[in-house]
């Protein structure tokens, strides 16, 4: 997880703690490997990233909203290429999936 945020372990463990004490998510220790922890979102945790998601969606229309037709169009083709690049880096044994 810390690779994924691009921080190091202890600054992953330290937000996982904050997170865990405000009940936003779980901590469960693997059975089988005791260094492993699987962390699940807690319904609370559910409202609070739905209304993050929400937010960025409604800050992200009223920014786009004042374009051209022409140059959202631009933005959409260039969501699209970046949708294909972030797909083939999560599959890189597959086909590309866009040029």
């Amino acid at each position: 997880m810390a690779d994924d945020l691009g921080v190091t372990r202890a600054t992953a463990s330290i937000i996982v703690d904050r997170l865990v004490r405000r009940g936003l998510v779980d901590r469960v220790q693997d059975p089988r490997e005791r260094r492993r922890v699987a962390l699940t979102l807690t319904a609370p945790g559910g409202e609070v990233l739905e209304k993050v998601r929400e937010c960025t969606r409604s800050r992200i229309a009223q920014a786009l909203s004042s374009l051209a037709p022409e140059r959202l169009r631009k933005v959409n083709e260039g969501i699209a290429i970046l949708g294909n690049v972030l797909k083939e880096a999560a599959n890189p044994d597959d086909k590309p999936v866009g040029s």
